[in-house]
């Protein structure tokens, strides 16, 4: 009796029919971007379970969003590669290396990932407009967007941190706040309705 691995299985399967094949080295750089988003939600997951061990729920709650987030953005890159026939691949992860020593310490570790995350999709983009694959790059705009939303969101939570530093009532109240769901800076430009 001969016994069939479902990569056997798989491999047997046609490839999904695309109209435009995509560039080996914006492939590459997708590949690479997956693996960011994958690590970003790693280390959010973890340190969301380090603030709730600490009793700081907010804090926990607003990282386990943010790990969330980033998982449904490795979908979206994993379901354009799948739409261009392209095979992705998942690294391995490595647990948070970053400084924990204060709550600074970690947000300034989850600024510097942000920012990372919006540099790559940019690249991407650029390189995207360079090869004249415009499909890659209005996949990557919304996912751009969003990026620097949460890139500003992040920088302003570091910025109340550091005003913050020393102050366990502060500490507690922004803490508070992430539980209620405020994480975003006042914006004067917006809804009028709200």
């Amino acid at each position: 009796m001969t016994t069939t691995t479902t990569a056997q299985v798989l491999s047997d399967l046609p490839q999904r029919s695309v109209a435009e094949p995509m560039d080996a080295g914006i492939l590459e750089q997708l590949q690479q971007h997956l693996h960011l988003e994958t690590q970003a939600s790693y280390h959010y997951w973890e340190l969301s379970g380090r603030f709730a061990s600490r009793e700081l729920r907010g804090f926990a709650s607003f990282l386990q969003n943010e790990s969330d987030s980033e998982r449904e953005h490795a979908g979206r890159f994993i379901d354009y590669l799948n739409d261009r026939g392209a095979s992705f691949r998942l690294g391995s992860q490595t647990p948070f290396q970053g400084d924990a020593s204060s709550v600074v310490a970690v947000f300034e570790a989850v600024f510097g990932m942000e920012r990372d995350v919006t540099s790559s999709l940019q690249q991407i983009h650029r390189l995207a407009e360079e090869a004249g694959d415009t499909r890659t790059a209005v996949f990557l705009e919304p996912l751009i967007e969003d990026q620097i939303t949460s890139e500003g969101n992040a920088a302003h939570l570091l910025g109340r941190l550091r005003i913050a530093a020393g102050n366990p009532a502060a500490l507690l109240l922004i803490d508070q706040e992430l539980g209620e769901g405020h994480d975003a800076p006042h914006r004067l430009a917006g809804d009028s309705d709200s």
